[in-house]
Protein backbone atom coordinates (compact mmCIF):
# COMPACT_ATOMS: atom_id res chain seq x y z
CA UNK A 1 0.00 0.00 0.00
CA UNK A 2 1.62 3.46 -1.01
CA UNK A 3 2.43 5.87 1.99
CA UNK A 4 -0.19 8.32 2.86
CA UNK A 5 1.40 11.41 1.93
CA UNK A 6 1.14 15.06 0.29
CA UNK A 7 3.32 17.31 0.15
CA UNK A 8 5.76 15.51 2.29
CA UNK A 9 3.18 15.77 5.44
CA UNK A 10 2.29 12.36 6.63
CA UNK A 11 -1.67 11.69 6.83
CA UNK A 12 -1.09 8.54 9.30
CA UNK A 13 -3.03 9.77 11.78
CA UNK A 14 -6.28 10.04 10.06
CA UNK A 15 -8.53 7.36 11.05
CA UNK A 16 -11.64 5.57 10.43
CA UNK A 17 -13.59 5.25 13.57
CA UNK A 18 -15.78 3.04 11.96
CA UNK A 19 -13.19 0.36 11.13
CA UNK A 20 -12.19 -0.69 15.07
CA UNK A 21 -15.96 -0.48 15.48
CA UNK A 22 -16.81 -2.80 12.10
CA UNK A 23 -13.91 -5.18 13.50
CA UNK A 24 -15.66 -5.34 16.65
CA UNK A 25 -19.16 -6.39 15.46
CA UNK A 26 -18.27 -8.33 13.22
CA UNK A 27 -15.76 -10.34 16.31
CA UNK A 28 -19.39 -10.82 17.81
CA UNK A 29 -21.56 -11.93 15.32
CA UNK A 30 -19.23 -15.22 14.82
CA UNK A 31 -19.42 -15.38 18.19
CA UNK A 32 -22.75 -15.77 17.80
CA UNK A 33 -23.34 -17.61 14.28
CA UNK A 34 -21.30 -21.20 14.34
CA UNK A 35 -22.08 -21.68 10.39
CA UNK A 36 -20.56 -18.47 9.21
CA UNK A 37 -17.60 -18.96 7.09
CA UNK A 38 -14.29 -17.62 8.66
CA UNK A 39 -11.95 -17.73 6.02
CA UNK A 40 -10.29 -14.80 5.25
CA UNK A 41 -11.74 -13.92 1.78
CA UNK A 42 -15.26 -13.83 3.87
CA UNK A 43 -13.73 -11.88 6.73
CA UNK A 44 -12.28 -9.62 4.36
CA UNK A 45 -15.38 -9.04 2.11
CA UNK A 46 -17.72 -8.45 5.37
CA UNK A 47 -15.63 -5.78 6.19
CA UNK A 48 -15.41 -4.05 3.18
CA UNK A 49 -18.71 -3.86 2.48
CA UNK A 50 -19.52 -3.38 5.74
CA UNK A 51 -17.02 -0.10 5.89
CA UNK A 52 -18.70 0.81 2.00
CA UNK A 53 -21.89 0.87 3.56
CA UNK A 54 -21.83 3.34 5.78
CA UNK A 55 -20.38 6.77 6.12
CA UNK A 56 -16.95 7.37 6.65
CA UNK A 57 -15.98 8.98 10.16
CA UNK A 58 -12.62 10.03 9.86
CA UNK A 59 -11.09 12.08 12.54
CA UNK A 60 -7.73 13.59 12.81
CA UNK A 61 -5.09 11.72 15.71
CA UNK A 62 -7.22 9.03 17.16
CA UNK A 63 -5.57 9.32 20.96
CA UNK A 64 -6.31 13.21 20.88
CA UNK A 65 -9.89 12.89 20.33
CA UNK A 66 -11.88 13.65 22.66
CA UNK A 67 -14.40 10.60 23.07
CA UNK A 68 -14.09 9.14 19.42
CA UNK A 69 -16.63 6.28 20.30
CA UNK A 70 -19.51 8.80 20.34
CA UNK A 71 -19.41 9.82 16.87
CA UNK A 72 -19.99 5.74 15.93
CA UNK A 73 -23.63 4.66 15.79
CA UNK A 74 -23.77 1.38 16.80
CA UNK A 75 -26.69 0.66 15.98
CA UNK A 76 -26.19 1.33 11.94
CA UNK A 77 -22.60 -0.32 12.61
CA UNK A 78 -24.36 -4.01 13.71
CA UNK A 79 -27.07 -4.00 11.04
CA UNK A 80 -24.58 -3.24 8.44
CA UNK A 81 -22.85 -5.91 9.47
CA UNK A 82 -25.51 -8.70 9.62
CA UNK A 83 -26.61 -7.42 6.77
CA UNK A 84 -22.86 -7.87 4.83
CA UNK A 85 -22.53 -11.38 6.75
CA UNK A 86 -25.80 -12.38 5.24
CA UNK A 87 -24.75 -11.06 1.64
CA UNK A 88 -21.21 -12.46 1.79
CA UNK A 89 -22.95 -16.44 3.21
CA UNK A 90 -25.31 -15.55 -0.08
CA UNK A 91 -22.56 -14.94 -2.42
CA UNK A 92 -19.49 -16.06 -1.23
CA UNK A 93 -16.09 -15.51 -3.38
CA UNK A 94 -15.25 -18.67 -3.48
CA UNK A 95 -16.64 -22.47 -3.62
Amino acid sequence: MPDKRVLSHDLENVYNLNEDAVIAAIEKHFGDDEEACRCGVCIEDIFALSLNKMPAKYIQNYFGARDPERLVDNVLIERTVRDALAQVAKHPHHD
